[in-house]
């Protein structure tokens, strides 16, 4: 019997709990015994079992959050204020739970002339606006994500108008490691005079503020359109399919792409569990 089939049996036999310590626990001892096993696709061996027990996700699925939740979030921005990307990366902070991207100079240089971070990845996630944020996200998209998942990492941005074709406004796939997907919640309509979002072969584009779009960012091609006018405000979730729902119980930080390995989330979650 192979690994994806004795997942699946184990979290049918053991029920929830006690399947996400056995998880945790295999691809714990997996990882402290890298160097006589291989293990290089933990990534990919837990998405093909995610895969095999609920199928594909949609690829792209846009919505709208509430009125009520886009106000709240507006508000939220407007109270955390802004920073320079140059300030942000130097305010970063090891993290044990996210892989963080490590830009060269110019990169950094070229970002922070173009973005402006409103820095609610220092935020606690279990934060009331950003705790409904996701609560509501989940119910938005479940049925499309179609497993269970759970929330890795949440950041800010304003993408300034007329700002250069760079980076994330160029198109692109994220290569994140299989199982992440990502949504953008919109603060500001899509539109020509705020951007928009561009998929393969089609824009989304003349759509309200508090438009989301939820997308497997690594498969397909996307970019960022600035603004002829006016700023563009987004917030960006990202999130790991997965055996069991559960909340962004680690720290946020902006230039988190995903999680670290599929063991620290089982970790976070068997830790809440256990509480």
């Amino acid at each position: 019997m192979n690994l994806i089939k004795r997942a699946i049996l184990a979290y049918k036999t053991l029920g929830r709990k006690a399947f996400i310590y056995r998880v945790f626990n295999f691809l714990y001892l997996k990882t402290q015994n890298a160097n006589s096993i291989n293990f290089s696709n933990k990534f990919k061996n837990h998405d093909d079992a995610i895969k095999t027990q609920y199928g594909t996700p949609e690829p792209l699925v846009v919505d709208k959050i509430s009125n009520e939740l886009l106000r709240d979030l507006k508000k939220l921005i407007q109270d955390t204020g802004d920073e320079s990307v140059i300030t942000t990366l130097l305010n970063s902070k090891d993290d044990k739970y996210l892989l963080i991207d490590n830009h060269a100079n110019s990169v950094i240089q070229e970002l922070d002339s173009n973005l402006i971070v409103h820095p609610i990845h220092s935020i606690n996630p279990m934060q009331e606006t950003i705790s409904r944020l996701h609560k509501e996200l989940r119910n938005t998209f479940k049925a499309y994500i179609k497993s269970p998942f759970m929330f890795v990492n949440t950041r800010a941005w304003s993408t300034k108008a007329n700002s250069s074709k760079f980076g994330p406004s160029l198109m692109h796939n994220d290569g994140f490691e299989p199982g992440h997907m990502k949504i953008m919640v919109y603060l500001t309509p899509l539109n020509d005079e705020y951007g928009y979002f561009m998929g393969e072969g089609s824009s989304i584009n003349n759509h309200p503020a508090g438009t989301s779009i939820c997308f497997l960012n690594s498969d397909l091609e996307h970019s960022a359109v600035p603004g002829n006018t006016y700023n563009r405000i987004c917030i960006e979730v990202t999130l790991m399919r997965a055996f069991i729902n559960a909340p962004q119980l680690n720290m946020g930080a902006f230039f988190g792409r995903h999680a670290l390995s599929p063991e620290f989330v089982y970790d976070a979650a068997t830790k809440m569990i256990s509480k």
